[in-house]
């Protein structure tokens, strides 16, 4: 029986013999894929070493950092991990949190992708040249979709239930593959829009703005401003500001503060904090100004969400 780490023995899994731990080295050079269900209020995963897998949340808010950066997964995005990358995550709420990993095998990955490319599946012209360059996503929260979410949703049921089988799993892995692969590429002719002359600048540009859009998310209780966060893209503090609203449509600060409200309604909706300190803990320092932006925008004070 192979021994794992403290996480990795938390982790429900779709297949046990195909579990694996690097942190104890037990990984595979073509370790096929598995799924992975965590139910919990208090986990710290360590240091780990990741294979190709898709990481997300159906209930609650999980850490991650991943390399040298920081994001924070909910319900409404997920994240990729590249084979080989360090990453650390950490549960800590009062409420059970839900999160899902898929990991994906070597072949898998191979196939959906090359088929996609030859099916004329996935517009490879501009964001690549042809499918025999190196698959590598960006480690970077992707905004979820339906799709997602109901696979996720499939796959805890059948852990927990205990219902899955070899074909099941399969299917659900293409699914996902499929649609991350999409929402990848559609990224990448996005970029393409960016206004650099060179490609590979037009990327590292996407990859520093969506750094410091995953930083906020990860840092909503403290005092930022627009020069903290272009630093953490390295970007001049107007060129980070004109960047990320004609990339993601919003401002910094509209993306901020919908991230703080949205992260306020879960703590209204599982502690009992105070309102005063719900404020304080996702970033505003005026409980006043707090509870009229949150009823402008839920139509209902922080009060009444709570009770209700």
């Amino acid at each position: 029986m192979k021994k794992f780490c403290p996480y990795c023995n938390n982790l429900i899994t779709a297949f046990e013999h195909n579990n694996y731990c690097s942190e104890t080295n037990q990984l595979g050079e073509n370790s096929s894929g598995n799924a992975f269900f965590i139910n919990s209020s208090r986990l710290k995963s360590g240091k780990h070493t990741s294979r190709f897998t898709l990481r997300g949340v159906l209930k609650g808010y999980q850490y991650h950092k991943v390399g040298s950066s920081d994001c924070v997964l909910s319900k409404d995005n997920y994240l990729i991990v590249n084979k080989g990358q360090t990453y650390y995550s950490e549960i800590d709420s009062n409420d059970p949190t839900e999160a899902i990993i898929v990991a994906f095998g070597d072949d898998d990955l191979d196939d959906v992708f090359n088929n996609m490319c030859t099916s004329g599946d996935l517009l490879l012209d501009e964001p690549l040249k042809s499918c025999d360059d190196k698959l590598s996503m960006f480690e970077t929260a992707y905004a979820n979709d339906e799709n997602v979410k109901r696979v996720f949703l499939n796959l805890k049921q059948a852990m927990l239930e205990d219902t899955g089988t070899p074909m099941l799993y399969q299917e659900l892995t293409y699914e996902l593959l499929e649609r991350i692969l999409r929402n990848h590429f559609d990224t990448l002719l996005k970029i393409e829009r960016i206004k650099s002359v060179k490609r590979s600048t037009k990327r590292e540009i996407y990859k520093r703005i969506s750094r410091a859009k995953d930083y906020m998310t990860a840092c909503l209780g403290e005092k930022l401003s627009i020069e903290k966060i272009s630093g953490e893209a390295a970007l001049s503090p107007y060129h980070f500001f004109r960047t990320f609203k004609d990339f993601y449509g919003v401002t910094p600060l509209e993306y901020l503060t919908k991230e703080r409200l949205k992260y306020a309604t879960h703590l209204l909706k599982t502690t009992d904090l105070p309102v005063s300190n719900v404020a304080s803990v996702v970033g505003f320092e005026s409980p006043s100004s707090f509870t009229r932006l949150f009823k402008r925008n839920y139509h209902l004070s922080p009060s009444a969400l709570r009770s209700n």
